[in-house]
């Protein structure tokens, strides 16, 4: 497989780029006039402060672009064996039959077909960024086990392995709450020891934060969250709408899952995310 060794070598050459720009001081996304005041000193966005940003650690990006590569290696297979196996590849959309059974067979292999290729279009939203961030936990019960879990706008299984949770599943809102730490599900109990934002494009790996490290004592004072500062600087640069799914807070997400059938009042000053 071509693609998954080129990925790699893209990764591979992204990493040592984006480690470069940031150790020397260079902020991804942000103009060079900004850099210099936002390195020295911590500004002020709609009342958030930004702190410095974090350096890049190689060894740590390196392992995140490896992991990248590989689930994306994953999806590629996988897209490949849907495509190589579809189930009636003579038959396409502008097939047509001579008489009434003819063509009620060749509408029924197209349905077939059809099945297939939304499969392997969803697969390929993935392609861009599979996911954004990465929770490591510590689960407890009768034993104890380290847990890896990313989080992403959907959920990616591939065989038995779930690569990527969906946001909106119990594990996965667990990222919006940022002050919960420590949480009880299913009988288990869990025990945050790592939350890393991931900024993924195109399938490469641009930029990572750690919001939060178990033992750290940067986080105590709490969760850091520049991530969101540079996403909402880049939707006023570029004049579009911010990827809401990538930037929202504990207090959004406990309105967005509030219960639709009450009433409820969203109050807040302007830029303060309300909508």
């Amino acid at each position: 497989m071509k693609r998954p060794v080129a990925q790699a070598k893209r990764n591979e050459v992204a990493a040592e780029h984006s480690i470069n720009l940031v150790n020397n001081g260079t902020n991804l996304g942000v103009d060079d006039a900004e850099n210099s005041s936002e390195r020295d000193t911590s500004s002020n966005l709609e009342g958030s402060t930004v702190k410095e940003p974090q350096r890049i650690d190689r060894d740590v990006f390196v392992e995140e672009s490896s992991k990248l590569t590989n689930v994306l290696a994953l999806l590629t297979k996988q897209i490949q064996n849907l495509i190589k196996n579809k189930p009636y590849p003579d038959v396409n959309v502008y097939s047509v039959g001579w008489d009434y059974e003819e063509r009620q067979d060749l509408q029924y292999k197209k349905e077939c077909n059809s099945k297939v290729d939304e499969q392997i279009a969803t697969l390929k939203e993935y392609e861009d960024s599979p996911y954004f961030a990465r929770m490591d936990f510590r689960v407890s019960k009768e034993t104890v086990e380290n847990q890896v879990m990313y989080i992403g706008k959907k959920g990616l299984k591939i065989d038995s392995s779930q690569l990527v949770y969906d946001w909106r599943s119990p594990i996965g809102k667990k990222y919006y709450m940022k002050s919960m730490i420590c949480f009880d599900y299913n009988g288990f109990d869990y025990s945050l020891q790592l939350r890393r934002s991931l900024e993924i494009s195109h399938g490469i790996l641009k930029w990572y934060h750690d919001e939060y490290v178990q033992g750290d004592e940067l986080f105590k004072e709490g969760v850091t969250d520049p991530f969101l500062v540079d996403a909402l600087r880049a939707k006023r640069a570029d004049h579009k709408l911010t990827d809401i799914i990538k930037t929202i807070q504990e207090n959004q997400n406990a309105i967005i899952n509030y219960p639709a059938s009450k009433s409820f009042i969203v109050q807040g000053c302007a830029g303060s995310g309300k909508t």
